[in-house]
This record gives C-alpha cells, sequence and structure tokens, in this order.
C-alpha cells in the first residue's frame, strides 16, 4: 500500500468513504493487477472508513481471481469458508464478498475494485449495480493516483539526482530564490544550500551590471521573445570577487507555477584558456609581422653594415674613420633592435644547450653586482640543481633585463630576489596544459617595487608597450623575454599587484641527458685564411652584392645567383667549394636547395645566412647538428672567420654519408 496524501489520494478516500455509506460494506480495497498477472498492487484499503497499510494481495485461491476471469463477482455468504487460503478474509471474518474488475484503456484488466462484509449480504442485486455505477468513477481516480505517484516518484529522482550533482542548480520565480542545490552553494563560496537560500533573491549573486541584464532577459522571456539559453555570466563569490559562470535556463513548473531552472557550471577555466588562445593567435600575427619587418631590416643593414666596412677597409683618414665607425656602431644597434623584435616573434635563432645554473647564476650575479643601485640588496636562492634546456645566451639577457625591470620598480632601496626551484608535470599539469611531460625549472624574479596596477599588469607582455619614458626604453622587454621563453618551449608567468611588487616566473624544461640536436654552430676556432671558390645564393640584389664583395676582398673567388635555378645552373659548369645561401628565398628555400645539391656533389661544403629563420626548416635536412647559420646583418670579420671554418671542416654530405 502507498501511503500518498496528495490531493488524487484525497479525493480516492472520500470516494471510498461514500461507497461504504451506501452498500453498509466494513472494507473496502481497490489495487492495480501486477504485471505479473498473480497479485494486486494494493493502492487504498479503508476499514471502517480509515485507511490501512497493505501493500500487495496475492490472487490465487480468492475470490479476486475468479473476479477477473468474470468482470463482476458477488459472494453474498460464507466467502471465508469457501476460500479458506485468503487469509485476510478468514482473519477479518469476512462473510459477504463483492468484486469488479476495472477496465482501463483498450478494454484492458487494470485494477479491481473490492467490497468486504462481516455479515451477509441481504441485496446482492442492488451491491452489484451500485459496483457497476461506481467502477469508471473509481479508476479515473484510480488513473489519476498513479499519475501523481509517478510524478512524486519523478519528483525524487530528480531531487536525488540534482542534490547529488556537481552542477549548480538554481531555481527561482522573479529571481525569488525557491531551490538551490549544495553544488551551486559551493560554486558562489556558500557552506551549504539553506545557507544560499537565505540570500532570498538571485540578484544578489549579480554585480550590478549583470543584475540589469538579468532584467532584460527575463522579461524578454516573459513576453514569449526569443532569448539565449546559455550564455556566460559574472557573479559575485562569497569572499567579494567575480567569477564566470555558464549558465543554462530553461523553464519549469514549480508548485504549481511557471519558474526558471538555471544550470550552472565554473567557466573561469574556460574562459581563461580562450583568453590565452585568443592572446597567443594575436601574438602570432604579430609575430609574424614583426619577423617580416625584422628580415627586410636586417637585409637593408647587411647592405649598410657590409658597405661601411669596405668604406672603412680602404680609408686611411682620421676624421673620416669616425664618421664610419658612427655610422656602424648606428647600424650595430639597429641590429640589436631587430634581434628584440625576433625574440618577441619566436624567430630568433637559438642555440639550446644543457645550462647549468649554478655558474650561469653566479656569472649573472657578478654583472648584476656593477649594474644595479648599491643600495638595493640582491638576493640569490639556489634550489634547483639540475640543468635546464635553454640558449645561455639568451637566458643570460632575458634575467638581465628582469632584473633591470625590478630595479626600475623600486624607489629607493628594496630587494631583488633571483631564486630556481624544480617543478613536476603534476605539479604543472592544473596550471599550464601547454608544457610537456617533464620535469621544468622555475627561475623567479621577484622585487619589492611599487608593482603595476591592473591596466598595466594586463599589457605587460604587448610589444613596445611601455610605462618608462621614450628615451628609457624600446617597450620590447618583456615581450622579448617571453618570445625566449615560448621559443624554448617553456612558459612564462606574472604577478603583481600594485604596492606589493611583483614576481614574474620563468619555467623551462630541464635538459635531457643526451645531448640535443640543436642548431649549433661548431665551436669557434682560430683559422687562416683559406682560398676557394664561394657560390653566394641570395635574392635581394644589394646584399648580394655586398656580400659578394667581401667575400672577394678575403681573396676568394666568388660566383653569385638568386634563386635555385641559377644556383644549379653555375654548379653544373664550376667547382665549388662552398654554397653560401641566404634561408629565405622566392620558390624554393636555401636548406631545399642545399639537400637536393648535396644529392649530387657530397663534396659541397654548405653554409647558410638569415636575417630571421626557424629551427623547423632545416628538418630533414643531412647533418642537421653541422648546420652553420650566419645571423644577418654580420660584421665583415663574422663572415671571414666563418667562411674559413667551414673550408676547414669535413663535406657536409660527405659526413652525413660517413
Amino acid at each position: 500500500m502507498v501511503d500518498n496524501s496528495g490531493a488524487s489520494s484525497r479525493f480516492l478516500d472520500d470516494l471510498l468513504r461514500q461507497l461504504l455509506a451506501s452498500t453498509g460494506a466494513d472494507q473496502v480495497l481497490v489495487g492495480n493487477l501486477a504485471d505479473d498477472g498473480r497479485r494486486v498492487d494494493v493502492q487504498r484499503l479503508l476499514v471502517a472508513g480509515e485507511p490501512v497499510v497493505m501493500t500487495e494481495y496475492l490472487l490465487a485461491g480468492t475470490p479476486c481471481e475468479n473476479v477477473y476471469q468474470s468482470e463482476l463477482r458477488v459472494y453474498p455468504e460464507g466467502v471465508a469458508a469457501s476460500f479458506p487460503e485468503d487469509e485476510m478474509l478468514v482473519e477479518a471474518g469476512i462473510e459477504g464478498y463483492a468484486g469488479i474488475r476495472l477496465i482501463g484503456e483498450g478494454s484492458v484488466a487494470k485494477g479491481i475494485l473490492v467490497l468486504l462484509f462481516e455479515r451477509p449480504i441481504l441485496d446482492a442485486e442492488s451491491i452489484a449495480d451500485i459496483l457497476e455505477r461506481s467502477a469508471p468513477r473509481v479508476t479515473m481516480e484510480l488513473e489519476r493516483l498513479r499519475y501523481e505517484q509517478r510524478l512524486a516518484q519523478s519528483e525524487q529522482r530528480y531531487r536525488a539526482l540534482v542534490e547529488t550533482s556537481q552542477d549548480g542548480v538554481l531555481v527561482h520565480r522573479d529571481f525569488d530564490l525557491l531551490y538551490v542545490n549544495p553544488a551551486a552553494a559551493s560554486l558562489v563560496g556558500y557552506g551549504s544550500a539553506e545557507e544560499l537560500m537565505a540570500v532570498g533573491s538571485a540578484l544578489a549573486l549579480l554585480p550590478p551590471e549583470e543584475r540589469a541584464l538579468a532584467h532584460e532577459r527575463l522579461a524578454a522571456r516573459h513576453r514569449a521573445e526569443h532569448v539565449e539559453r546559455d550564455y556566460d555570466m559574472e557573479v559575485l563569490h562569497r569572499d567579494g570577487r567575480q567569477i564566470t559562470l555558464r549558465a543554462l535556463v530553461s523553464q519549469v513548473e514549480w508548485d504549481g507555477e511557471t519558474a526558471w531552472q538555471v544550470i550552472v557550471t565554473d567557466a573561469s577555466e574556460r574562459v581563461e584558456a580562450d583568453e590565452r588562445a585568443a592572446q597567443a593567435k594575436r601574438l602570432e600575427a604579430i609575430g609574424k609581422l614583426t619577423g617580416g619587418i625584422a628580415h627586410d631590416f636586417n637585409n637593408l643593414l647587411a647592405v649598410v653594415l657590409g658597405n661601411l666596412e669596405l668604406i672603412d677597409a680602404r680609408i686611411t683618414e682620421p676624421k673620416t674613420r669616425k664618421f664610419l665607425r658612427q655610422a656602424s656602431q648606428a647600424a650595430e644597434r639597429g641590429a640589436e633592435l631587430t634581434r628584440r623584435l625576433l625574440s618577441f616573434a619566436r624567430r630568433q635563432p637559438l642555440k639550446p644547450v644543457a645550462v647549468v645554473l649554478e655558474e650561469l647564476l653566479a656569472e649573472t650575479r657578478s654583472m648584476l653586482a656593477l649594474t644595479l643601485r648599491p643600495e638595493l640588496e640582491l638576493r640569490f636562492e639556489q634550489q634547483a640543481s639540475v640543468p635546464v634546456l635553454a640558449d645561455p645566451t639568451q637566458l643570460q639577457m632575458a634575467l638581465l633585463n628582469l632584473a633591470i625591470n625590478a630595479q626600475d620598480a623600486i624607489e629607493g632601496s628594496g630587494r631583488i630576489t633571483i631564486r630556481t626551484s624544480v617543478c613536476t608535470p603534476v605539479a604543472l599539469r592544473g596550471r599550464f596544459r601547454e608544457l610537456g611531460a617533464v620535469d621544468h625549472v622555475c627561475i623567479e624574479v621577484a622585487d619589492t617595487g611599487m608593482g603595476m596596477p591592473a591596466e598595466v599588469r594586463d599589457r605587460a607582455f604587448e610589444p613596445f608597450f611601455s610605462t618608462k619614458q621614450a628615451v628609457q626604453g624600446s617597450g620590447l622587454g618583456l615581450s622579448m623575454v617571453q618570445g625566449f621563453v615560448r621559443q624554448s618551449r617553456g612558459h612564462i608567468e606574472l604577478e603583481s599587484r600594485e604596492g606589493e611588487g611583483t614576481s614574474i616566473r620563468i619555467y623551462l624544461p630541464v635538459a635531457p641527458s643526451e645531448p640535443s640536436d640543436t642548431l649549433m654552430p661548431a665551436e669557434a676556432r682560430s683559422t687562416e685564411q683559406g682560398q676557394g671558390r664561394i657560390l653566394v645564393v641570395e635574392d635581394e640584389p644589394s646584399v648580394r652584392e655586398v656580400t659578394v664583395a667581401m667575400l672577394r676582398s678575403f681573396g676568394y673567388e666568388v660566383f653569385a645567383a638568386a634563386d635555385g635555378v641559377g644556383a644549379r645552373d653555375i654548379l653544373a659548369q664550376q667547382q665549388v667549394d662552398l654554397m653560401l645561401s641566404d634561408v629565405v628565398l622566392p620558390g624554393e628555400r636555401g636548406p631545399e636547395i642545399a639537400a637536393d645539391v648535396l644529392r649530387r656533389t657530397p663534396e659541397l661544403r654548405v653554409m647558410f645566412m638569415s636575417g630571421y629563420t626557424d629551427a623547423e626548416v632545416f628538418e630533414g635536412f643531412p647533418d642537421r647538428a653541422r648546420v652553420r647559420l650566419l645571423q644577418k646583418p654580420f660584421r665583415r670579420e663574422t663572415l671571414r672567420v666563418q667562411v674559413a671554418e667551414v673550408l676547414a671542416e669535413p663535406a657536409t654530405g660527405a659526413a652525413s654519408k660517413s
């Protein structure tokens, strides 16, 4: 027996009491035929007008079994004696019995209505007539009761599901909270659903600008206008900060009236990931732009610097040489600016090796001791004893840059701390998904300076953004450091609050035990100028001309081509010892031309030059570890030394076959 206190249960009880009164019966039973057809699931049993708990009633050996076979059956007297296996009849001393089968849709037997008398039935025809007239109404109320029970069960399952859900669920009517689950309370910092319900209005959880939007959405829903159901919203956490939640809104019925159910999930991590992805796209676009600018600018500087050096070699008059040196220094400063641009754009050729941090930091400390103001305390906290995989020169430049920035942020006395620590993949996985499953070393540069306001902190890594005067810097410092770190397959993060100082943390991978296959030139060594024949492949005429002129000034016989077609024509006709090729060429790139040529002339030596390039362009190149890359713009002496070194080495193609 299901003790249901709903409206349908009360209506059915009233109807059954009327039936008892009109027939003089002592008990009335209503039930549903179970799916197995062998028992009755009792819905209501009234004894002397009061409900009694009873769950089921077996049909075998009872008069009810006969009712299901004949639709209506009346036993005026002696029913308990006739059915001794029916314990209910025997225990209650029932004399008279009247039962009718309840028919549902499709003329299918759905249940049973039974009247029980403790004395014989005097007017069996009248009782049968009352049963037949009452059966449709009882069937209807019984069906209504079944619906109400199913609804209650559904609500119980819904509540159990919602109460244990990890998604927050709120139900409100015109923003008055009707229900919240524990997950919703936890999302916004409350200890329990009861604490959150005490807030009263959902609007109390929204900042002012979000409240206006909420009113607009609700008004539109009341007007039956189309309103987005799934959207991000800013919500006030209990601690006062704003968090981003994803809301899914739907209309529900609650206590018989329309209400709004809002399912909320924490969207902060996704929003942060989206922002990182958008920033990465912006930086990549700027990187491509700056890389292209740096490439063209380096070509111009190569022409300027090369011609200045060629003139300098022919001028002896001191005053003229002074002017030439000043022009050369200006060109060098321009080259340094492009190196910063390339570092930001992640196009700066790096030479990653296993860097012993103790040695690099000791050298950095000596340099900073001579650079920083004497009233600043410089502290080193060395905890990482493993080498990192990085370009040591670029890493040291990054640390010096960060330390100088820290000095500029400190007014008067203060402290700059450089500390290192080892971070495992488990510790980093939840914070930086782009880092691989290897240990990383965190190098932190922290200061006790003025810190950054939010608007400065958000733009700190933007290229050319600076709070310094124009004469104090180009605004490429932090963006250059960021470019170097990302190109090194690491990560950088900034933490700063106004008045509380700044901490910048660099995460670099721990160096593997095996040597890394990197683009590293051979160790510099003293060589004497040699003789030989060189092919220069360069598409920019002025760069090609000045490079040829410098090589000829060293005594080499030089040929020149603008592309791969011209280079192959010359190689087919001339014996050449070295091919010096630009990397970025129209059509075929320099490494592609060289790889093709080396298959036919393995004795040829190869050297590359570029205003910028990526290591990926050398993928698949023979003897990749021995690639010699000359960075534009280069000095005349640098060109002389490196060409002499390459000519003194084994041929590139021959070495790859050995």
